[in-house]
Protein backbone atom coordinates (compact mmCIF):
# COMPACT_ATOMS: atom_id res chain seq x y z
CA UNK A 1 0.00 0.00 0.00
CA UNK A 2 1.41 3.36 -0.97
CA UNK A 3 1.90 6.17 1.52
CA UNK A 4 -0.70 8.27 -0.34
CA UNK A 5 -3.30 5.53 0.01
CA UNK A 6 -2.52 5.18 3.70
CA UNK A 7 -3.07 8.91 4.13
CA UNK A 8 -6.31 8.75 2.14
CA UNK A 9 -7.66 6.00 4.38
CA UNK A 10 -6.54 7.77 7.53
CA UNK A 11 -8.12 11.10 6.59
CA UNK A 12 -11.39 9.83 5.25
CA UNK A 13 -12.08 7.31 7.95
CA UNK A 14 -11.50 10.04 10.52
CA UNK A 15 -14.35 12.10 9.07
CA UNK A 16 -17.20 11.03 11.27
CA UNK A 17 -20.48 10.77 9.35
CA UNK A 18 -23.72 12.17 10.63
CA UNK A 19 -25.70 8.93 10.83
CA UNK A 20 -29.44 8.40 10.66
CA UNK A 21 -30.49 9.87 7.30
CA UNK A 22 -31.11 6.53 5.57
CA UNK A 23 -33.13 5.20 8.49
CA UNK A 24 -35.16 8.40 8.72
CA UNK A 25 -35.84 8.41 4.98
CA UNK A 26 -37.04 4.81 5.15
CA UNK A 27 -39.40 5.65 7.99
CA UNK A 28 -40.70 8.70 6.13
CA UNK A 29 -41.33 6.69 2.98
CA UNK A 30 -43.12 3.78 4.65
CA UNK A 31 -45.18 6.10 6.83
CA UNK A 32 -46.54 8.14 3.93
CA UNK A 33 -49.53 6.91 1.91
CA UNK A 34 -51.92 8.40 -0.63
CA UNK A 35 -54.18 9.79 2.09
CA UNK A 36 -51.22 11.76 3.45
CA UNK A 37 -50.51 13.47 0.13
CA UNK A 38 -51.80 16.99 -0.55
CA UNK A 39 -54.49 17.00 -3.23
CA UNK A 40 -52.28 18.97 -5.62
CA UNK A 41 -49.63 16.24 -5.42
CA UNK A 42 -52.25 13.59 -6.22
CA UNK A 43 -53.31 15.68 -9.21
CA UNK A 44 -49.70 16.19 -10.28
CA UNK A 45 -49.01 12.45 -10.20
CA UNK A 46 -51.87 11.89 -12.63
CA UNK A 47 -50.26 14.40 -15.00
CA UNK A 48 -46.88 12.70 -14.60
CA UNK A 49 -48.37 9.28 -15.30
CA UNK A 50 -50.30 10.27 -18.43
CA UNK A 51 -47.30 12.17 -19.77
CA UNK A 52 -45.02 9.17 -19.17
CA UNK A 53 -47.44 6.87 -20.99
CA UNK A 54 -47.36 9.21 -23.99
CA UNK A 55 -43.56 9.16 -23.94
CA UNK A 56 -43.37 5.37 -23.57
CA UNK A 57 -45.61 4.89 -26.59
CA UNK A 58 -43.65 7.39 -28.67
CA UNK A 59 -40.22 6.08 -27.67
CA UNK A 60 -41.05 2.47 -28.52
CA UNK A 61 -40.26 3.13 -32.19
CA UNK A 62 -36.82 4.70 -31.66
CA UNK A 63 -33.91 2.74 -33.17
CA UNK A 64 -32.16 2.15 -29.85
CA UNK A 65 -35.36 0.78 -28.35
CA UNK A 66 -36.01 -1.52 -31.31
CA UNK A 67 -32.56 -3.01 -30.74
CA UNK A 68 -33.24 -3.36 -27.03
CA UNK A 69 -36.54 -5.12 -27.71
CA UNK A 70 -34.80 -7.51 -30.13
CA UNK A 71 -32.35 -8.40 -27.38
CA UNK A 72 -35.16 -8.90 -24.86
CA UNK A 73 -37.09 -11.19 -27.20
CA UNK A 74 -33.98 -13.28 -27.81
CA UNK A 75 -33.57 -13.80 -24.05
CA UNK A 76 -37.03 -15.28 -23.47
CA UNK A 77 -37.90 -15.74 -19.80
CA UNK A 78 -40.94 -15.57 -17.59
CA UNK A 79 -43.95 -13.89 -19.22
CA UNK A 80 -45.46 -11.71 -16.52
CA UNK A 81 -45.50 -8.09 -17.73
CA UNK A 82 -46.57 -6.17 -20.83
CA UNK A 83 -44.23 -4.15 -23.00
CA UNK A 84 -45.31 -1.07 -24.94
CA UNK A 85 -46.69 -1.53 -28.43
CA UNK A 86 -46.04 -5.25 -28.95
CA UNK A 87 -47.41 -8.70 -28.10
CA UNK A 88 -44.24 -9.50 -26.18
CA UNK A 89 -44.49 -10.19 -22.45
CA UNK A 90 -41.45 -10.64 -20.26
CA UNK A 91 -40.29 -10.63 -16.66
CA UNK A 92 -40.71 -7.55 -14.47
CA UNK A 93 -37.06 -6.52 -14.75
CA UNK A 94 -36.91 -6.63 -18.54
CA UNK A 95 -40.32 -4.93 -18.81
CA UNK A 96 -39.17 -2.03 -16.63
CA UNK A 97 -35.93 -1.82 -18.65
CA UNK A 98 -37.84 -1.62 -21.92
CA UNK A 99 -40.63 0.75 -20.89
CA UNK A 100 -38.26 2.99 -18.95
CA UNK A 101 -35.92 3.19 -21.91
CA UNK A 102 -38.81 3.96 -24.25
CA UNK A 103 -39.83 6.86 -22.04
CA UNK A 104 -36.41 8.53 -21.98
CA UNK A 105 -35.59 7.75 -25.61
CA UNK A 106 -38.72 9.58 -26.74
CA UNK A 107 -37.00 12.88 -25.96
CA UNK A 108 -40.37 14.18 -24.77
CA UNK A 109 -40.28 13.05 -21.14
CA UNK A 110 -40.60 15.33 -18.15
CA UNK A 111 -37.39 16.31 -16.40
CA UNK A 112 -36.56 17.53 -12.91
CA UNK A 113 -33.30 19.29 -12.08
CA UNK A 114 -32.32 19.34 -15.74
CA UNK A 115 -30.77 15.93 -16.52
CA UNK A 116 -32.82 13.91 -14.02
CA UNK A 117 -35.24 11.70 -16.00
CA UNK A 118 -37.56 10.52 -13.23
CA UNK A 119 -40.49 9.44 -15.40
CA UNK A 120 -38.74 6.60 -17.19
CA UNK A 121 -37.48 5.24 -13.88
CA UNK A 122 -40.44 5.66 -11.58
CA UNK A 123 -43.40 5.13 -13.92
CA UNK A 124 -41.81 2.15 -15.68
CA UNK A 125 -41.29 0.52 -12.29
CA UNK A 126 -44.86 1.28 -11.26
CA UNK A 127 -46.21 -0.17 -14.51
CA UNK A 128 -44.26 -3.40 -14.06
CA UNK A 129 -45.40 -3.75 -10.46
CA UNK A 130 -49.06 -2.91 -11.03
CA UNK A 131 -49.20 -5.18 -14.06
CA UNK A 132 -48.45 -8.09 -11.73
CA UNK A 133 -50.11 -6.98 -8.52
CA UNK A 134 -53.20 -5.29 -10.06
CA UNK A 135 -52.64 -2.62 -7.48
CA UNK A 136 -55.20 -0.05 -6.35
CA UNK A 137 -54.90 3.39 -7.85
CA UNK A 138 -54.31 5.16 -4.55
CA UNK A 139 -51.33 2.90 -3.80
CA UNK A 140 -49.95 3.53 -7.28
CA UNK A 141 -50.21 7.29 -6.74
CA UNK A 142 -48.27 7.11 -3.47
CA UNK A 143 -45.59 4.85 -4.98
CA UNK A 144 -45.00 7.16 -7.93
CA UNK A 145 -44.96 10.31 -5.79
CA UNK A 146 -42.50 8.87 -3.26
CA UNK A 147 -40.23 7.23 -5.82
CA UNK A 148 -40.03 10.51 -7.73
CA UNK A 149 -39.43 12.46 -4.53
CA UNK A 150 -36.65 10.12 -3.46
CA UNK A 151 -34.72 10.65 -6.69
CA UNK A 152 -35.08 14.43 -6.41
CA UNK A 153 -34.09 14.59 -2.76
CA UNK A 154 -30.98 12.47 -3.20
CA UNK A 155 -29.95 14.50 -6.22
CA UNK A 156 -30.41 17.73 -4.25
CA UNK A 157 -28.44 16.41 -1.29
CA UNK A 158 -25.51 15.42 -3.51
CA UNK A 159 -25.17 19.14 -4.38
CA UNK A 160 -22.17 18.88 -6.71
CA UNK A 161 -23.13 16.06 -9.05
CA UNK A 162 -22.40 16.12 -11.95
CA UNK A 163 -20.51 19.43 -11.69
CA UNK A 164 -17.44 17.88 -10.08
CA UNK A 165 -17.97 14.23 -11.01
CA UNK A 166 -19.33 13.40 -14.48
CA UNK A 167 -22.08 11.01 -13.42
CA UNK A 168 -25.46 10.80 -15.11
CA UNK A 169 -27.98 11.71 -12.38
CA UNK A 170 -30.64 9.37 -13.78
CA UNK A 171 -28.38 6.33 -13.48
CA UNK A 172 -26.97 7.49 -10.15
CA UNK A 173 -30.19 8.25 -8.29
CA UNK A 174 -32.72 6.34 -10.37
CA UNK A 175 -32.34 2.89 -8.77
CA UNK A 176 -33.37 4.38 -5.43
CA UNK A 177 -36.58 5.77 -6.91
CA UNK A 178 -37.47 2.46 -8.55
CA UNK A 179 -36.74 0.53 -5.37
CA UNK A 180 -39.04 2.83 -3.40
CA UNK A 181 -41.85 2.25 -5.90
CA UNK A 182 -41.51 -1.51 -5.58
CA UNK A 183 -41.10 -1.42 -1.81
CA UNK A 184 -44.24 0.69 -1.39
CA UNK A 185 -46.31 -1.63 -3.56
CA UNK A 186 -44.92 -4.68 -1.77
CA UNK A 187 -45.80 -3.16 1.61
CA UNK A 188 -42.27 -3.09 3.04
CA UNK A 189 -41.57 -2.15 6.63
CA UNK A 190 -39.12 0.68 7.31
CA UNK A 191 -36.36 -1.87 8.00
CA UNK A 192 -36.97 -3.67 4.69
CA UNK A 193 -37.18 -0.34 2.88
CA UNK A 194 -33.77 0.63 4.23
CA UNK A 195 -32.36 -2.71 3.16
CA UNK A 196 -33.75 -2.27 -0.36
CA UNK A 197 -32.13 1.17 -0.55
CA UNK A 198 -28.85 -0.29 0.65
CA UNK A 199 -28.70 -2.61 -2.37
CA UNK A 200 -29.26 0.11 -4.97
CA UNK A 201 -25.70 1.49 -5.23
CA UNK A 202 -24.37 -1.93 -6.29
CA UNK A 203 -25.30 -0.99 -9.87
CA UNK A 204 -25.94 2.74 -9.70
CA UNK A 205 -24.23 5.45 -11.76
CA UNK A 206 -22.94 5.76 -15.31
CA UNK A 207 -20.72 8.34 -17.04
CA UNK A 208 -22.63 11.42 -18.15
CA UNK A 209 -20.78 11.35 -21.47
CA UNK A 210 -23.08 8.66 -22.85
CA UNK A 211 -26.12 10.87 -22.39
CA UNK A 212 -24.50 14.19 -23.31
CA UNK A 213 -23.24 12.80 -26.62
CA UNK A 214 -26.66 11.29 -27.41
CA UNK A 215 -25.15 7.85 -27.87
CA UNK A 216 -27.76 5.13 -28.00
CA UNK A 217 -26.97 3.64 -24.61
CA UNK A 218 -27.33 7.06 -23.01
CA UNK A 219 -30.99 7.06 -24.06
CA UNK A 220 -31.58 3.87 -22.08
CA UNK A 221 -30.24 4.93 -18.68
CA UNK A 222 -33.69 5.38 -17.15
CA UNK A 223 -34.58 1.83 -18.13
CA UNK A 224 -31.43 0.38 -16.62
CA UNK A 225 -32.02 2.32 -13.39
CA UNK A 226 -35.63 1.16 -13.20
CA UNK A 227 -34.66 -2.47 -13.73
CA UNK A 228 -31.95 -2.44 -11.07
CA UNK A 229 -34.16 -0.66 -8.55
CA UNK A 230 -36.79 -3.39 -8.91
CA UNK A 231 -34.12 -6.05 -8.48
CA UNK A 232 -32.92 -4.34 -5.31
CA UNK A 233 -36.40 -4.42 -3.80
CA UNK A 234 -37.03 -8.05 -4.68
CA UNK A 235 -33.60 -9.12 -3.45
CA UNK A 236 -34.37 -7.35 -0.17
CA UNK A 237 -37.68 -9.23 -0.10
CA UNK A 238 -35.68 -12.46 -0.33
CA UNK A 239 -33.62 -11.36 2.67
CA UNK A 240 -30.40 -10.33 0.90
CA UNK A 241 -28.80 -7.69 3.10
CA UNK A 242 -26.81 -4.58 2.35
CA UNK A 243 -24.84 -2.17 4.55
CA UNK A 244 -26.62 0.10 7.01
CA UNK A 245 -26.31 3.88 6.62
CA UNK A 246 -25.78 3.44 2.87
CA UNK A 247 -26.38 7.11 2.10
CA UNK A 248 -24.41 8.86 4.83
CA UNK A 249 -21.94 6.33 6.25
CA UNK A 250 -18.18 6.29 5.77
CA UNK A 251 -17.23 5.12 2.26
CA UNK A 252 -20.95 5.09 1.46
CA UNK A 253 -23.05 6.46 -1.40
CA UNK A 254 -22.78 10.23 -0.97
CA UNK A 255 -19.05 10.18 -0.36
CA UNK A 256 -18.66 8.16 -3.56
CA UNK A 257 -20.71 10.43 -5.78
CA UNK A 258 -19.94 13.81 -4.18
CA UNK A 259 -16.64 13.44 -2.39
CA UNK A 260 -14.86 16.04 -0.30
CA UNK A 261 -13.81 19.64 -0.61
CA UNK A 262 -10.14 20.42 -1.11
CA UNK A 263 -9.44 20.20 2.61
CA UNK A 264 -10.30 16.45 2.46
CA UNK A 265 -12.27 16.79 5.69
CA UNK A 266 -15.55 18.46 4.77
CA UNK A 267 -18.01 16.79 2.46
CA UNK A 268 -19.51 18.36 -0.66
CA UNK A 269 -22.94 16.90 -0.01
CA UNK A 270 -25.55 18.03 2.52
CA UNK A 271 -27.13 15.03 4.22
CA UNK A 272 -29.80 17.20 5.87
CA UNK A 273 -31.42 17.79 2.47
CA UNK A 274 -32.50 14.13 2.27
CA UNK A 275 -35.27 14.48 4.85
CA UNK A 276 -35.68 18.24 5.19
CA UNK A 277 -39.39 19.19 5.25
CA UNK A 278 -40.37 15.72 4.06
CA UNK A 279 -44.11 15.67 3.36
CA UNK A 280 -44.25 19.47 3.27
CA UNK A 281 -42.01 20.33 0.34
CA UNK A 282 -42.43 18.30 -2.87
CA UNK A 283 -39.65 18.53 -5.43
CA UNK A 284 -41.72 16.79 -8.09
CA UNK A 285 -43.54 20.11 -8.42
CA UNK A 286 -40.38 21.51 -10.06
CA UNK A 287 -40.81 19.26 -13.10
CA UNK A 288 -40.58 20.62 -16.65
CA UNK A 289 -42.85 19.17 -19.34
CA UNK A 290 -42.69 19.07 -23.11
CA UNK A 291 -46.17 20.02 -24.34
CA UNK A 292 -47.97 18.90 -27.49
CA UNK A 293 -46.78 21.96 -29.43
CA UNK A 294 -43.14 21.29 -28.52
CA UNK A 295 -42.89 24.10 -25.98
CA UNK A 296 -41.59 23.47 -22.47
CA UNK A 297 -43.70 24.16 -19.40
CA UNK A 298 -41.66 25.36 -16.44
CA UNK A 299 -44.32 24.11 -14.05
CA UNK A 300 -46.69 21.16 -13.96
CA UNK A 301 -49.43 21.89 -16.51
CA UNK A 302 -53.11 21.13 -16.25
CA UNK A 303 -54.16 17.57 -16.96
CA UNK A 304 -55.93 18.80 -20.10
CA UNK A 305 -52.62 20.02 -21.55
CA UNK A 306 -51.02 16.60 -21.23
CA UNK A 307 -54.21 15.01 -22.49
CA UNK A 308 -53.60 16.89 -25.75
CA UNK A 309 -50.08 15.47 -25.93
CA UNK A 310 -51.27 11.96 -25.17
CA UNK A 311 -54.03 12.21 -27.76
CA UNK A 312 -51.60 13.46 -30.40
CA UNK A 313 -49.27 10.51 -29.78
CA UNK A 314 -52.17 8.05 -29.90
CA UNK A 315 -53.38 9.57 -33.18
CA UNK A 316 -49.91 9.26 -34.67
CA UNK A 317 -49.66 5.61 -33.64
CA UNK A 318 -53.25 4.85 -34.74
CA UNK A 319 -54.32 3.75 -31.28
CA UNK A 320 -58.00 3.01 -30.86
CA UNK A 321 -59.93 6.06 -29.63
CA UNK A 322 -62.08 4.11 -27.17
CA UNK A 323 -59.05 2.59 -25.47
CA UNK A 324 -57.32 5.97 -25.41
CA UNK A 325 -60.33 7.62 -23.77
CA UNK A 326 -60.55 4.80 -21.23
CA UNK A 327 -56.96 5.42 -20.19
CA UNK A 328 -57.56 9.16 -19.82
CA UNK A 329 -60.72 8.58 -17.77
CA UNK A 330 -59.09 6.07 -15.45
CA UNK A 331 -56.05 8.23 -14.79
CA UNK A 332 -58.29 11.24 -14.08
CA UNK A 333 -59.97 9.16 -11.37
CA UNK A 334 -56.96 7.09 -10.41
CA UNK A 335 -57.36 7.38 -6.64
CA UNK A 336 -60.72 5.60 -6.96
CA UNK A 337 -59.59 2.84 -9.35
CA UNK A 338 -59.37 -0.65 -7.83
CA UNK A 339 -57.84 -2.38 -10.85
CA UNK A 340 -54.98 -0.62 -12.60
CA UNK A 341 -54.52 -3.35 -15.20
CA UNK A 342 -57.20 -1.90 -17.51
CA UNK A 343 -55.31 1.19 -18.65
CA UNK A 344 -52.11 -0.85 -18.98
CA UNK A 345 -53.73 -2.79 -21.80
CA UNK A 346 -53.04 0.20 -24.02
CA UNK A 347 -49.36 -0.68 -23.91
CA UNK A 348 -49.97 -3.88 -25.86
CA UNK A 349 -50.01 -3.78 -29.64
CA UNK A 350 -53.13 -5.95 -29.49
CA UNK A 351 -54.92 -2.71 -28.63
CA UNK A 352 -53.53 -0.91 -31.69
CA UNK A 353 -55.87 -0.64 -34.65
CA UNK A 354 -54.48 -0.94 -38.14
Amino acid sequence: MTENLKNYDRIHWQVQPKLGATKQLSENLTGCNCGDLPQQIVDHVKVLLLDALACILMGSEKDACVKLLSFAVSQGGKQECKVAMCHFRTNRYMASLLNGSYCQASGLDAQTDEMLHCAGVVVASALAMSDMLISEGNRLIAAIALGWETMCRLHRAAVCVPDTRPLDPTSTFGPFGAAVVAAKLLGFSAFDMENALSLCPAQAAAPARAMLTQSEVGLLHAGFASSWGLRSAYLAKEGLSGPRHILEGNMAFFKCVSGFHDDDQTTRYNIDFVNERFGEQWFLENTKFVLSDGSVSEQIPDFSEIEKKFTAVCDKLLIDEKKRNLVICQIRNLENVNDCSAFLKLLNREEKSR
